[in-house]
């Protein structure tokens, strides 16, 4: 019997200088179903703004990393990015080059106008 390996934490994660565990391949019931662009979209942000290990952590390892928990190869990581950066910037269009993360942050604030809505309902 196959045994699942528990996701480490963030602060887990190999930061510069330190050696690298023996390799282990993450098996998870989490998949990504989105295009693997959106998914570098939004692991390059989170690189941006610092958010693991304080920014002292290895890119290369880090969204391979995301990939296996996310049971998706982004082995292509660069060539991915490329591609974005190969994007026509117009925010009315599907290609727009963060076209995923504005999806994002638009469904994220209908959400939270839909429960400004129905808290001002029921008071």
């Amino acid at each position: 019997m196959e045994t699942k390996t528990k996701f480490p934490s963030a602060a887990s994660i190999k930061t510069i200088g330190e050696k690298s565990p023996p390799d282990k391949k993450l098996k998870s019931d989490f998949t990504w179903t989105d295009s693997k662009s959106d998914l570098i979209e939004i692991l390059q942000s989170v690189l941006l703004l610092r958010s693991i290990n304080r920014g002292k952590v290895k890119k290369n390892e880090f969204i391979i990393f995301m990939g296996d928990a996310l049971n998706v190869n982004l082995r292509n990581h660069t060539g991915l990015f490329n591609d974005i950066l190969n994007r026509y910037d117009d925010p009315n269009k599907p290609h727009s080059r963060i076209y995923y993360l504005r999806q994002m942050v638009d469904a994220l604030s209908m959400r939270l106008k839909e429960l400004d809505e129905n808290t001002t309902q029921r008071k």
